[in-house]
């Protein structure tokens, strides 16, 4: 399968800001009501429009089918790729679009940025399942406070 993939920024934005809602309803199990909110807007304004965040959408015959959202950070003695989110549509789960279209791209992306890891973070089973295949390693324990 091969995807068209497209970085979004402050100049096409408004082009694919559906296609990123569209993919984020499919984020979680659960519909979230609130997904077309301002606060929602916002958050998607900020994040297109950040130099460290790095948004991109991948698509089928029109239709978007993926995506992720990666930040640059430096680290103590290189920079890494945070990976913030990743989404694949219901629709295409399950076709190895992460093992063999997303992952590759983040790769590219992070030697292009001057990177010299990739981070991610997942809670979920079957994801983790996919990021250990491709080579990840599980490293330190990641700890959130809800504020």
């Amino acid at each position: 399968m091969k995807l068209a993939s497209v970085e979004v920024n402050f100049e096409n934005n408004n082009l694919h800001r559906v296609s990123i809602k569209e993919l984020l309803r499919q984020f979680s199990d659960t519909e979230d009501p609130d997904i077309d909110s301002d606060k929602m807007n916002d958050l998607l304004r900020d994040t297109i429009n950040s130099e460290d965040i790095h948004t991109f959408l991948f698509y089928d015959e029109g239709c978007p089918v993926a995506m992720y959202v990666g930040t640059v950070k430096p680290a103590m003695l290189s920079r890494s790729l945070y990976i913030d989110a990743v989404v694949v549509a219901k629709s295409y789960r399950g076709n190895r679009i992460t093992d063999n279209i997303l992952i590759p791209h983040m790769k590219e992306m992070a030697r292009e940025y001057g990177c010299g890891q990739i981070d991610l973070t997942s809670s979920k089973p079957g994801a983790q399942k996919v990021y250990r295949r491709n080579g990840f390693s599980e490293g330190t324990v990641a700890f959130r406070l809800n504020l």
